[in-house]
């Protein structure tokens, strides 16, 4: 037993120690005086954000606190494997005039990287908003791209990357471009608007999958194809385009339905592309941020093959089908509730003035829209139980179980063997 424990010991401790250093890290980053490990004093290559990314390991995030960024270098390369870089917000977190790199071909492509929640403003000269340049599992997620000097993004090589949830507007060329023979990428719930070219321009693509779009307002065509092996448009809202709202040419295998191609200046479809047997030609009826009006005649016409998060048939447009980044239970509500469209969702409600309310001494509370009358009892129980489950949880099982799963479990084992030692070593000693 004696000669068991110190290998007993030695194992757990390693078991311990692997464990703790199998929980990713977070690497803070934050405006100067924010009193976080990275605060940023100034752009260029050598930033405080720069220098979390090079400190990031795989599974880590870099997490950029709310402020405003001014000239940051970003370069990853194939040193930067599996790292996130996570904004607190998509309206907080501002890059200016930065550049943003994930993979080169000199130094070599990135791996898994993630980068969501912020807006990037103002690329300067001619840089792109983000450029990707044949790195794999890529994911951009619910961020704004607005004012590049080129390219909102520009994807080139034979690269791998969803897009979700991602604003394109008013940049001094393309929103989109995209060229890689044996590239794959996926966009999903993306506002293309008021770039001064194409919204999207692919030069060449292996797979593209463009998903419940919404490409407006852009200064020449909408979507312009010029070569592509796999490319599948559904879902999506073309409209107002200053030229032509979709040209597409030399794809081998193109599918195109669903969508709604509208009122674009020189016309809605040229070249080897015409409207899908679905597909409609309508005035999409939208509210602010390009979502649906609950009157709009594009909802739930969308394909049916494709539900939205409320397992309804799909819309066309922003704000339908996968990865629609919004949790509306209902779009086309009851005959008690009316349908509020706000910038990310239609929500179905009771009101949002007192006149909606019809019932005898009703009147409207604007933070819930919800019918109530005045000095109704509440159940304090009830409320108390509520506030109860929203607390945050303490215990410090909640915040690491690995480790204390296998804490318990060495204490136990401890316990059971210093119990096994003063028992038999002690009818030893006696035989």
């Amino acid at each position: 037993m004696k000669r068991l424990l110190p290998l007993f010991f030695a194992t757990i401790t390693i078991l311990i120690f692997s464990a703790r250093r199998s929980i990713a890290a977070t690497l803070e980053v934050c405006p100067s005086g924010g009193g976080c490990t990275y605060e940023y004093t100034g752009g260029g290559a050598v930033n405080a954000i720069q220098t979390a990314v090079d400190a990031a390991g795989d599974g880590d995030t870099v997490y950029i606190s709310n402020g405003i960024y001014a000239s940051p270098e970003i370069d990853m390369t194939s040193a930067h494997i599996g790292i996130t870089i996570e904004g607190e917000s998509v309206s907080g977190v501002i890059l200016d005039e930065s550049y943003f790199r994930i993979g080169s071909a000199a130094n070599g492509a990135s791996t898994n990287i993630t980068v969501k929640n912020l807006t990037i403003r103002d690329s300067y000269n001619v840089n792109n908003g983000i450029e990707i340049v044949i790195s794999t599992g890529v994911v951009l997620r619910n961020l704004s791209i607005t004012g590049s000097g080129g390219e909102g993004v520009k994807i080139s090589g034979n690269a791998t990357v969803d897009i979700y949830n991602v604003v394109f507007s008013g940049g001094s060329s393309t929103g989109l471009r995209l060229n890689g023979s044996a590239a794959e990428v996926d966009v999903y719930n993306c506002n293309f608007s008021t770039n001064t070219y194409q919204g999207v321009l692919v030069e060449d693509m292996g797979i593209l999958n463009f998903i419940n779009n919404r490409v407006t307002a852009n200064g020449t065509v909408g979507v312009q194809v010029n070569q592509g092996t796999t490319i599948d448009f559904t879902n999506n809202n073309i409209y107002d385009n200053a030229t032509y709202g979709m040209n597409v040419s030399s794809v081998t295998s193109l599918t195109n339905d669903y969508n709604n191609v509208d009122s674009n200046t020189s016309g809605d479809y040229t070249g080897d592309i015409t409207a899908g047997l679905h597909s409609l030609s309508i005035d999409p009826d939208i509210a602010a941020g390009g979502i649906l009006n609950c009157t709009s005649l594009l909802i739930h016409a969308g394909d049916p093959s494709i539900t939205d998060v409320d397992t309804t048939c799909s819309d066309i447009g922003l704000y339908g089908g996968p990865g629609s980044g919004f949790s509306s239970e209902n779009y086309i509500c009851s005959a008690s509730l009316f349908c509020h469209v706000t910038v990310s969702s239609h929500v179905c409600i009771e009101c949002l003035i007192d006149g909606d309310c019809t019932g005898e001494g009703e009147t409207c509370d604007t933070e819930n829209n919800e019918c109530e009358v005045l000095g109704a009892e509440v159940d304090e129980d009830e409320d108390e139980d509520e506030d109860e489950s929203d607390l945050p949880a303490t215990s410090m099982y909640n915040e690491d179980p690995v480790f204390y799963t296998i804490l318990s479990v060495f204490l136990i084992i401890i316990g059971y063997l210093l119990y096994a030692q003063k028992r038999y070593g002690k009818c030893r000693a006696e035989n």
